[in-house]
């Protein structure tokens, strides 16, 4: 390390360059914010909110809209487009859409897992449309909705998955287990459901 050595063997500062070296930086920067219309999360929309900060999951998803709101309101900016600057009260499609960024989130872990090969081959998991890992169980030749015969699938030690049972305790106004995690399943298939519930409600 330099700083060892004598001041002599120091590397000399060029601030034409510094700066050159900045600029160019900040060029590409802006370029990629300007080629860009949808905010992604390559990392996850964790790497933005922290979900443990969150006691109730419909405010973890308000907040979220509001955060993905802010992001395309200055890319609208940056790109000049005032037409397309969002306001007004969240509507029911960026929940939705908040929602699924969520979901995939909460399952990125999932993939990651030595057992998912196994796990994948047992319980008949696919990727649908929207990227997210659903349950092929035994209904899908029946005539139920969708949601229903191809639940979504979570992990049982997860802070989203608190929430999320949190949320459909109150949903069935904390009408005890069963209830909760009859609602539950109508969506979401949770590894070892009825054990996370009652310990969770």
């Amino acid at each position: 390390m330099f700083l060892y050595q004598p001041s002599e063997n120091w590397p000399l500062y060029d601030r034409n360059s510094t700066r050159t070296c900045f600029s160019e930086e900040i060029e590409e920067s802006t370029a990629n914010l300007i080629n860009c219309t949808e905010p992604k999360f390559n990392h996850g929309i964790d790497s933005i909110i922290e979900i443990e900060h969150f006691s109730s999951l419909q405010r973890l998803f308000r907040v979220t809209c509001y955060v993905i709101r802010f992001i395309k309101n200055i890319l609208s900016k940056v790109n000049e487009s005032p037409n397309s600057f969002i306001t007004g009260i969240v509507s029911s499609e960026e929940l939705a859409h908040c929602k699924k960024l969520w979901i995939l989130n909460e399952q990125k872990v999932i993939y990651e897992l030595k057992s998912f090969d196994n796990l994948r081959k047992s319980l008949s998991l696919y990727i649908d449309d929207d990227g997210i890992l659903r349950l092929r169980g035994r209904l899908a030749n029946s005539t139920c909705d969708n949601d229903f015969k191809y639940p979504i699938y979570l992990r049982n030690d997860s802070y989203f998955t608190k929430l999320l049972i949190l949320y459909c305790h109150e949903y069935v106004l904390h009408n005890g287990l069963n209830c909760t995690l009859n609602y539950l399943r109508n969506v979401y298939c949770i590894c070892k459901g009825r054990k996370t519930v009652k310990k969770s409600d």
